[in-house]
């Protein structure tokens, strides 16, 4: 599996459940709540607005536009959507990339 970025330390996969999705679906909007995220996140991910935060494909390196909607680095708590091709007969996979301090906030799609 191929890494998007070096700078980026760290990753986890999101699966979107072909049972829960009724059509193959374009340019979907994904919901995740950060809160849900795994052990560490909070920790690495940048801690003032969450810019580093990136999103691929289930390739891993092909980048997806996404919006944080909110982040609270105190609480462990944000908002996070993203757009993706989703599958109704196969489950879909996403990862999350994050853990790079320097990284600016992405351009808008």
């Amino acid at each position: 599996m191929s890494w998007y970025n070096a700078s980026w330390s760290y990753r986890f996969k999101v699966t979107v459940l072909a049972s829960k999705v009724n059509a193959d679906l374009t340019n979907y909007p994904v919901y995740f709540d950060l809160s849900n995220a795994p052990a560490g996140f909070h920790t690495h991910c940048n801690q003032t607005d969450a810019r580093d935060i990136r999103v691929t494909k289930s390739d891993g390196t092909t980048e997806l536009p996404r919006e944080v909607v909110f982040y609270d680095s105190a609480n462990d708590k944000g908002e996070l959507h993203f757009k993706g091709d989703v599958d109704s007969d196969t489950n879909t996979d996403f990862y999350i990339y994050y853990g790079n301090s320097s990284a600016t906030e992405p351009a808008k799609d």
